[in-house]
């Protein structure tokens, strides 16, 4: 007997049920955002809010970017060299990486926890390092 899978147009919803995991989420997005206040806000211009420049920029990158922790890490990026002129120094850019990307070192292709094709041997093989 063969069977027949539904069809999307079967379907007048799709819920989706994260609340949990939304939840536990927002408490790192929310740790994030303090300490890019923290690295960002010494050179900010005089009157800038840093967060509210963040969140003007995570508006503008969902079209483009979508949801999510890289996403979010590529608008604090944005957002640091933006509101900024180009005055933030470039220890503060890997910082706000490193908080996108926890527990890798400078190099994305040594973080063998986070990214296990990209090991140091593989990086080197590539060209990478």
């Amino acid at each position: 007997m063969t069977r027949s899978s539904p069809r999307i147009e079967q379907f007048d919803v799709v819920a989706f049920d994260a609340d949990d995991t939304l939840w536990k989420s927002e408490d790192s997005f929310q740790d994030a955002e303090a300490r890019f206040a923290e690295l960002v806000d010494p050179y900010a211009p005089v009157g800038i809010d840093v967060l509210d420049a963040l969140h003007a920029v995570e508006r503008l990158d969902i079209a483009s970017q979508g949801y999510g922790v890289k996403a979010f890490t590529l608008s604090m990026v944005r957002a640091a060299i933006d509101m900024t002129e180009d005055a933030v120094p470039s220890a503060v850019i890997r910082e706000l990486v490193e908080i996108g990307g926890p527990g890798c070192s400078s190099s994305p292709y040594t973080c063998s926890r986070m990214f296990p094709r990209y090991s140091t041997a593989s990086a080197h093989t590539h060209g990478w390092s």
